[in-house]
């Protein structure tokens, strides 16, 4: 019989010895609550002062012209992977993304163009054209066939065309010409006056009264009257 209490106060004080002891997560050995929570605690701090970092990385303030507010505008999740984590297969995503954005801002704009009846308006000369900049990917399938048609511009009004490569090295961009056939000058984007640029390609035609029109996307019809005159 004594055995036998022996045996239970044993157990009864390894109970309350181990009561307030468990399995921690990414730990071990069995530890006490406390010390979990503490590690917990830390993971946490840890976590946001990392989301804090990118936040004051890559925010870019925003203020609401109607109540002052100033906001912060983190990029797109393909974009800020890319960045955070520039690997060919989110370089590859960011350029999918990047490729089907396009695409529905030219379908959008062709749209708003048929409602607004934008492309009735008047068509353009060009003895009132100042200047053509176009706006490029080496690696960009559309840029090739827009090429085709700034080809023509180029040789309607020699030297006032210009390109302006957005994304590419030196030898993408040897390749690119010599696959297009475009003779312009081609400046780095950095040198580039226009730098909103959210797709490509994009064709600015510049106007001798300082006005300009802006083509993004695959375009044919720049509603130039001489350019369907070239072949």
């Amino acid at each position: 019989m004594a055995v036998i209490t022996a045996i239970i106060f044993l157990v009864f004080f390894a109970f309350n010895l181990f009561a307030g002891q468990y399995f921690c997560d990414e730990m071990d050995h069995f530890s006490f609550e406390g010390e979990c929570k503490m590690k917990e605690q830390k993971k946490q701090e840890e976590t946001k002062q990392k989301e804090n970092e990118q936040i004051e990385l890559w925010c870019e303030p925003q203020m609401d012209p109607t109540t002052g507010q100033v906001t912060c505008k983190m990029p797109p999740k393909t974009v800020l992977d890319l960045l955070q984590n520039p690997t060919p297969e989110n370089a590859k995503k960011y350029l999918e993304w990047n490729q089907k954005k396009m695409e529905q801002i030219v379908k959008a704009q062709q749209v708003v163009e048929q409602v607004t009846g934008d492309s009735k308006q008047e068509q353009i000369s060009i003895k009132d054209i100042k200047e053509v900049n176009f706006y490029f990917s080496t690696t960009c399938p559309h840029c090739q066939k827009q090429a085709q048609v700034i080809k023509k511009i180029a040789k309607l009004i020699p030297n006032k065309v210009v390109g302006y490569i957005v994304n590419g090295d030196a030898v993408s961009l040897a390749k690119f010409l010599q696959i297009t056939g475009l003779k312009i000058p081609v400046y780095h984007f950095s040198s580039a006056p226009y730098k909103d640029i959210t797709a490509v390609p994009l064709t600015i035609i510049v106007f001798k009264d300082g006005k300009q029109k802006e083509f993004l996307g695959f375009t044919e019809d720049f509603k130039i009257i001489e350019i369907n005159q070239i072949r």
